[in-house]
């Protein structure tokens, strides 16, 4: 049914629509399941954000990456990417759940 499927298109960073999820799942029971929708190798960091702030996430789905994500290089660049995101991502999202004062990120990156 599509009518159940809610998109967060605003956000500019993977912080930015971890934020704004969360805020709008608000609005849910504690029960609604949450699938979460991105590019095959960005799914662990999104995933574990979403965890950190207390989202559980209830299955991850891989966006068609129309070829892109291939080759060596682009792979290389993918891991190196994510990894230090990984890191930072996850403290601010653990920053959002305990309340402590992390909206500064968001000045900086515009969301």
């Amino acid at each position: 049914d599509p009518s159940r499927i809610i998109l967060e298109q605003r956000a500019k960073t993977t912080l930015g629509s971890v934020a704004l999820c969360r805020d709008m799942l608000r609005e849910y029971p504690p029960s609604t399941q949450v699938f979460l929708c991105s590019h095959r190798y960005h799914l662990p960091r999104a995933s574990l954000s979403f965890r950190a702030v207390g989202v559980e996430i209830a299955g991850v789905i891989a966006a068609v990456d129309n070829g892109r994500e291939t080759g060596l290089r682009r792979w290389v660049y993918q891991r190196l990417r994510e990894a230090p995101g990984m890191v930072f991502d996850t403290a601010v999202a653990l920053g959002l759940r305990w309340n402590l004062p992390v909206r500064w990120v968001f000045r900086r990156t515009r969301l």
